[in-house]
């Protein structure tokens, strides 16, 4: 609930990193209150979208982000589906591949 997104080391208990995802998108008005749903983990990459259709690909080591896509419609999804190192998310209807 507070936006953030932590690499915690299992071995002690550290924190490795932290994200915050309301200062990532401070500027823009429309991030205030946006959900943020996962993260998941897929082929050694962290994954988390947002409710306003956007799809963050975080680097594991150092949570820097990777690669910001859009999608075009305000994502409230179940949990997305892996196949062949892809990404398929339902929203609205359409169907959306990642990779």
């Amino acid at each position: 609930a507070d936006n953030n997104v932590l690499c915690i080391n299992l071995n002690n208990g550290n924190i490795q990193w932290k994200l915050d995802l309301k200062k990532l998108f401070k500027k823009n008005k429309n991030y205030n209150d946006c959900p943020w749903y996962g993260p998941l983990l897929i082929n050694n990459q962290l994954w988390v979208f947002s409710g306003n259709a956007d799809v963050l690909k975080l680097n594991l080591s150092n949570g820097k982000v990777i690669e910001q896509q859009y999608i075009h419609h305000v994502m409230h999804t179940d949990t997305p589906t892996i196949d062949n190192h892809k990404m398929f998310a339902q929203v609205r209807g359409n169907i959306y591949a990642l990779q």
